[in-house]
């Protein structure tokens, strides 16, 4: 695109993210009807001369793209700073309407710069746009229109989804009805407290929440229902979900808004922090995902409740609540969480919680790690301990880790000297592994 030579109108295939099929002299007629020759070269030579500046260079070709109806291809839609009709809008989503046949990817920038949104982002018609495999959605935290995502709703047929800057309190209940959604990436919605119930989505792969400053509870959904969906078919909750990621949200409690213990309804973190025989029911059969395989938990030091997660291969944790992880490590300790096991495990070929453990990333402020988190990692490979100043000791159970292969140690000054070379108090625990990198 930033080339210096000059194209045909003939040869004109793809030009700023716009794609459509050279041979088809109607697309390429009504494009130059749109915007004359000499207009293209002077085009592509602003582009040439500022292709750094995409979206504005972007915004040039917006106008009247609504009657390119064959068009397959547009990578990139950037809303304009000015009102509808203004000099500097170019149509907004209003164009998008009629574009059926887009597939692939999309992004759609500055959503926050419409003011009365509602009716426009109607306008975009994205719920027919079925061959559209990524929409991107991005408001560059800007705004506060909470309503107006449902009327950005994407056609069921949709695999990938990002949403950045939503001003909004609540993400959209259209999400729960995307069954074929493999990606699910939320990020930066400052103001958002709750998402919809996401758990019987049965393609979601990899889930993805970060920057949430307003997130309380994942889900607005009732712990009981998902429970007994959960005990009465495990392959219903998160059935495909294999990586998690809960980053820097600081005000998270819990993965559900509320339960109802009789008729007294209550919050999922409230239980978590209760000692009463009779919350530990919920303990007991709380869900669990069945193939989460990777779960990266950042920042999240509120976070009591949350499911369960017995067959990790990768678990990075960091300054959060450990209510989770110790609850899953004690999974096999009582016969209710053994019974949260998938049905085909029977007593013969049950796995203990994080025995497939592969690789582990610590982040505490802990003076020593418990010896029973150790019990069952036969299968850990790699371990990290990072920046934990308190740290004073391994476990005993170090010496018992057999498969561990690399053990990393950084900013943690007093574990440091305790696992010097052959001198230190903790190398014999140690020294068994191959690979040693202690800062």
């Amino acid at each position: 695109m930033c080339s210096g030579s000059k194209q045909k109108p003939s040869e004109i295939g793809f030009i700023m993210g716009i794609e459509f099929e050279k041979q088809d002299s109607n697309i390429i007629s009504i494009f130059l009807e749109l915007c004359s020759f000499d207009d293209l070269i002077g085009f592509k030579s602003s582009v040439e001369e500022e292709c750094h500046d995409i979206d504005e260079a972007s915004l040039w070709l917006f106008c009247g793209l609504g009657q390119l109806t064959s068009l397959q291809t547009l990578n990139l839609f950037v809303l304009s700073e000015g009102p509808v009709g203004s000099s500097k809008h170019c149509g907004g989503l209003a164009e998008l309407n009629k574009l059926n046949d887009l597939r692939g990817k999309l992004v759609i920038k500055n959503l926050a710069r419409l003011k009365d949104a509602t009716p426009e982002f109607k306008a975009a018609n994205l719920k027919e746009k079925q061959r559209l495999s990524e929409l991107i959605l991005k408001w560059n935290s800007e705004g506060d229109d909470e309503n107006s995502m449902d009327s950005l709703r994407p056609h069921e047929s949709l695999k990938s989804l990002k949403v950045e800057g939503y001003m909004g309190v609540r993400v959209s209940s259209w999400l729960s009805f995307l069954t074929n959604l493999v990606d699910l990436y939320i990020y930066d919605c400052k103001k958002c407290q709750y998402l919809p119930s996401l758990y019987q989505l049965p393609s979601l792969r990899e889930l993805y929440i970060r920057d949430m400053d307003g997130l309380e509870y994942m889900t607005d959904g009732d712990m009981n229902d998902e429970i007994s969906a959960s005990l009465a078919s495990p392959s219903t909750f998160f059935p495909s979900l294999r990586t998690l990621w809960l980053m820097d949200c600081h005000n998270l409690k819990g993965w559900w808004r509320s339960v109802d213990k009789g008729n007294e309804a209550t919050t999922t973190s409230t239980i978590s922090s209760s000692s009463s025989s009779s919350t530990n029911h919920y303990h007991q059969h709380m869900p669990y995902f069945p193939r989460l395989a990777s779960f990266y938990f950042r920042d999240c030091p509120k976070m009591t409740c949350m499911p369960l997660f017995p067959n990790l291969e990768q678990l990075q944790w960091g300054n959060s609540s450990l209510k989770a992880l110790e609850e899953t490590i004690e999974m096999n300790n009582t016969g209710g969480r053994a019974s949260s096991f998938p049905s085909s495990s029977s007593s013969s070929s049950f796995s203990p919680p994080l025995s497939k453990l592969k690789q582990l990333y610590l982040t505490l402020d802990l003076e020593s790690l418990p010896e029973e988190w150790f019990k069952n990692l036969t299968s850990l490979e790699r371990l990290q301990i990072f920046s934990c100043p308190n740290l004073t000791s391994l476990p005993e159970r170090m010496s018992h880790l057999t498969s561990l292969q690399t053990l990393s140690i950084s900013y943690c000054p007093q574990l440091k000297q305790r696992c010097e070379k052959e001198n230190g108090e903790d190398w014999d625990k140690i020294s068994h592994i191959p690979n040693l990198h202690i800062l």
